[in-house]
């Protein structure tokens, strides 16, 4: 499937092609903003947005969209169909008020409306699929990694990585070695996150230890280089499958530690069905309230820039406690 700056330069008449440009710049300009999965999530919109409707952008109105969100919607579900429509809407606000064209030496949108804007959005409630692990439950999981070699003692290391840290999946998969530093009898690390933030945080020292130990049992210590990934592959499969090149340095794939850890939660004896990566950084902002944090800490910790996300994290995440319920059933005889 073509991506939409590959449809936008298709050739057309002259006239057409000067606007099939301007088009294509300003997609690869507010595609370049977004990190490594949003980029491809929002591409994957596009793509399907042109492919329904078979119209380029400036030719669509409210109507097509609609027409698409309401197939999508026999396809998807509804935050998926969400997650889309805003792709949709971002790109059309930008080309509305961010990307400027200029006719006749005047400076003037390149689109003067959102189509996108029109279409009804059913509020999805963030953080309604998490599924934060209890005490028991982790301990469950990590007491299922057998770290007897090097793969145990990888994953082992993985794993707390995602609870002590919360970090997101590419956060912990892309750590490389020269992003982490030892100073004044702590661990640091650095890592690059959603929205090109970034961060230089203290690093758990378990986890720096499990690292070690992962890194060690993998005879990688004595040699690692700073642009090094810390948690990479143990196959060759540059050997099993000669003729396709793989890079044996590379990072462990997003795929991969999805089923690394839904295969540890099964072990565990835990439904592997709700227990997804991103539910780590859950359990670890829910084990920080646990332990006393205040949410400004909270939000410190997952690198969250505004409070207010914060505390609908742990509202959403936590649910609400009802502190009553024994009195009322009490009052009933209950």
């Amino acid at each position: 499937m073509e991506t939409m700056v590959q449809v936008l330069t298709k050739p057309v008449d002259f006239q057409e092609a000067s606007i099939n440009e301007k088009w294509s710049s300003a997609f690869a300009l507010w595609l370049s903003s977004k990190s490594g999965n949003t980029r491809r999530a929002y591409e994957m919109a596009w793509e399907q947005l042109l492919d329904f409707t078979g119209k380029m952008p400036w030719e669509m109105g409210s109507a097509d969209v609609e027409t698409w969100v309401g197939e999508l919607r026999k396809a998807y579900s509804e935050s998926t169909v969400q997650q889309r429509l805003a792709a949709v809407s971002s790109f059309f606000s930008y080309a509305r008020l961010q990307y400027m064209d200029i006719v006749d030496g005047v400076e003037v949108p390149l689109y003067r409306y959102n189509p996108a804007k029109a279409v009804n959005r059913p509020k999805v409630q963030p953080y309604g699929k998490a599924h934060p692990l209890t005490i028991e439950d982790v301990r469950a999981l990590l007491n299922a990694i057998p770290r007897t070699g090097p793969q145990g003692l990888r994953d082992y290391a993985l794993i707390l990585a995602f609870v002590l840290t919360g970090r997101r999946n590419s956060e912990i998969r892309n750590l490389r070695w020269g992003d982490l530093e030892q100073r004044d009898g702590r661990f640091w690390y650095t890592w690059q996150g959603k929205g090109c933030t970034s961060g230089r945080y203290e690093l758990p020292a378990a986890v720096a230890q499990a690292m070690m130990d992962w890194l060690i049992s993998a005879d990688r210590m004595d040699e690692i280089q700073p642009d090094d990934y810390i948690f990479t592959p143990l196959c060759d499969h540059a050997n099993r499958f000669p003729g396709v090149d793989h890079d044996p340095g590379r990072p462990l794939s997003t795929r991969y530690i999805r089923d690394v850890v839904k295969k540890y939660a099964r072990l565990a004896g835990l439904d592997a069905d709700q227990v997804r990566v991103h539910d780590l950084r859950h359990t670890a902002a829910m084990l920080r309230a646990e332990a006393g944090d205040d949410v400004r800490s909270i939000s410190a910790f997952l690198g969250h820039a505004d409070l207010r996300t914060t505390s609908r994290y742990l509202f959403r995440v936590g649910g609400r406690k009802d502190e009553s319920w024994k009195k009322v059933c009490e009052m009933l005889s209950l």
